[in-house]
């Protein structure tokens, strides 16, 4: 296997296979640093937006996400987002900076705001992020990661960089009166970070990935606090206020839908359909919420499938930690590398160990728990279960934190699992485990997970799951997997972990990636052929210096070794598809949903009829190892001269 350099940095077999590379719609690229990469731009300098008012307005919905990459925390702050008019002039859609921990947005997409903009076409969008107290942890292995400091190509510290980008002639974003139109956002981590864990740098070259179409089916959230409500329509407006925001500007409002089979958790007691409904009126507008649900296909309707209110969200009388148990001993549940809010304040990353201590008297409930579900006592808190923790926080002069919740409240979040099929049998899996909650499988300590008496506690090598009544059709031995579900309770093992089939858990795709780099000098003949049908890689070029197969993006699978030389042919079956080609130089991005024309478009770029060369290329979608033959619904390659 080629030595890994460039976007994807590993020093290691495991680091490299925990590098994933995501699918993602990838309907509009652009490429930060690649032109100075450390210098700034004001937002001043953009053209000023046309005025609108009242029902002459169109609301432009703004939802972010992430894709999977090796690090515990990314912490920037968003400055400006402006959105640029077809025939000039810009609108910007945020009134003041938020800051944004891209690390936490890899399972779901954040509404980051809505704004009412004038009708029209919208062709594209001006980005400015601050990395000037950027707080950036990578993942090289190590129990609390690696700081690294945010640097561009010449290796200054990164404070602002402004980015703009194009969206796709044939997909732009348009507004029209009285309606609203969503524009997502996903920030690919894999693809923009180069790690130096030697000088303990990151050198950033940010590809930012945008869509007017969603470009996943992700979980959307939701967060703000209630501003009006309507009883007769089932619904309810909230001020927006994503991530951690509680500042005195709301980003907008949104209109949330609920239904008679929407889950509650008010004030850490669960309710479900009208009954929930009613006690969150009940308790008035200014109440602070997180709803998860989804936006109708045509991006004017969000309907909540679960949602937290009041001290379920934040107490101001107690300190809040949520992470992953990584080890129980009796009452005592340690958390690694989580976040801690100390009374309501902002939230702050811890990277090591974080002690919580649970009682008979600590309410347990679950996320999604519906009033008619059994209750949950502290025996449903095992190694792996995913768990936000109320309680009283102290740290003492070594800085180990350590919360009190023997008379506060934990609830149970979904767990992710993942790792490789060793065993297959009517309604259950057996799996090699590779990851939880996307940590490495190696910091779980399973002692005391197994049945008293047996002996026989969770073997992370044989990790049982009850898939239930869950499709397995598409699992196979040998084969990747990731499941989302609930861990067994603790001391109650086998079976370790219980598959979730609730839709309102949306199921991870088993899909694969590819990614493959040839540095910064990039290379004229990055494909052994080309044509347009398909793509033959060379990937026995000198100037490879990464290259890795992901037979099931965000399993921490690896390929290993990778197929030689595998064939890449756009999927017939997708319903959308996209190729898209970034140039380094310029900043620009060409589109394509036809392979076709992303043939001609990128022959005409390289040698011999053009001058660019390629220095990275990814693509998710699926790989046949029989035929050889990686089956793509999305590819970019990054151009440079």
């Amino acid at each position: 296997m080629h030595s890994t350099t460039g976007a994807i940095h590993a020093q290691s077999r495991w680091q490299l296979r925990r590098r994933i590379v995501a699918p993602c719609a990838l309907l509009l690229m652009a490429l930060l640093g690649a032109c100075g990469g450390g210098g700034s731009s004001s937002p001043s300098s953009m053209s000023t937006a046309q005025s609108c008012s009242g029902a002459n307005c169109g609301t432009a919905v703004l939802t972010i996400t992430d894709a999977p990459a090796a690090f515990l925390t990314y912490q920037v702050t968003l400055v400006s987002l402006q959105l640029q008019r077809a025939d000039g002039g810009a609108v910007e859609t945020l009134a003041v900076s938020t800051k944004i921990d891209f690390a936490k947005l890899v399972n779901l997409s954040e509404v980051l705001g809505t704004t009412q903009i004038p009708p029209g076409e919208y062709s594209g969008a001006t980005v400015t992020l601050d990395y000037t107290g950027a707080n950036i942890i990578y993942d090289d292995g190590s129990a609390n990661g690696l700081p690294v400091t945010a640097v561009d190509a010449t290796g200054k510290a990164l404070g602002q960089l402004t980015l703009t980008v194009q969206l796709d002639d044939k997909h732009r974003l348009e507004i029209s009166a009285g309606r609203l139109a969503r524009l997502s956002f996903d920030f690919n981590l894999a693809a923009s970070n180069n790690v130096d864990t030697t000088k303990k740098t990151d050198t950033v070259s940010l590809v930012l990935v945008a869509s007017v179409v969603p470009p996943d089916n992700k979980e959307m959230r939701v967060r703000g606090t209630t501003a009006a409500f309507d009883t007769a329509n089932n619904t309810f407006t909230i001020d927006l206020h994503p991530f951690d925001d509680d500042g005195p500007s709301a980003k907008g409002q949104l209109v949330v839908h609920v239904t008679d089979t929407t889950s509650y958790e008010i004030n850490d007691t669960p309710y479900t359909g009208a009954e929930g409904f009613k006690q969150l009126v009940s308790l008035g507008t200014g109440t602070l919420t997180v709803d998860f649900g989804s936006l109708s296909a045509s991006g004017d309707t969000f309907t909540a499938t679960r949602m937290l209110a009041g001290t379920s969200v934040r107490n101001p009388s107690l300190d809040h930690v949520s992470g992953s148990v990584v080890a129980r001993t009796g009452n005592m549940l340690t958390v690694h590398g989580g976040d801690m809010e100390e009374h309501g304040g902002p939230e702050e990353f811890v990277p090591g160990d974080i002690t919580v201590t649970i009682g008979d008297m600590t309410a347990v409930t679950a996320d999604g728990q519906e009033s008619t579900d059994p209750a949950h006592t502290t025996a449903d808190i095992s190694v792996g279960s995913r768990i936000d923790a109320f309680g009283a926080g102290s740290t003492d002069g070594m800085g180990h934190v350590t919360i009190d919740a023997t008379k506060g409240h934990v609830r149970l979040e979904p767990t992710l699992i993942s790792g490789t099929v060793v065993g297959k049998g009517s309604g259950t899996l057996t799996l090699n485990l590779a990851s939880i909650n996307l940590r490495d499988v190696g910091l779980f300590h399973f002692a005391g997970t197994g049945k008293p008496m047996t002996g026989h506690d969770s073997d992370p090598t044989k990790y049982v799951v009850n898939t239930g009544s869950l499709d397995l059709t598409a699992y196979a031995v040998n084969g990747p997997a990731r499941l989302i579900g609930w861990v067994a309770p603790f001391a109650s093992a086998p079976p370790d972990f219980n598959a979730s089939t609730q839709p309102k858990f949306f199921p991870p795709p088993i899909g694969a990636a590819l990614a493959i780099g040839w540095g910064g000098t990039g290379t004229g003949a990055p494909f052994k052929a080309f044509d347009a049908m398909h793509i033959a890689l060379d990937t026995t070029n000198p100037a490879v210096v990464f290259y890795g197969l992901f037979q099931s993006a965000g399993s921490a699978r690896l390929l290993d070794p990778p197929p030689v030389n595998p064939t890449i042919v756009p999927d017939p079956m997708a319903t959308t598809t996209l190729f898209s080609i970034a140039h380094a130089v310029g900043g620009t991005v060409d589109n394509s949903q036809s392979f076709g024309d992303f043939y001609t478009k990128l022959s005409a770029d390289l040698p011999p009829t053009g001058t660019a060369k390629a220095r990275l290329m990814f693509a998710g979608g699926r790989y046949d190892p029989v035929s050889d033959t990686f089956t793509a619904v999305h590819i970019a390659v990054v151009l440079g001269n």
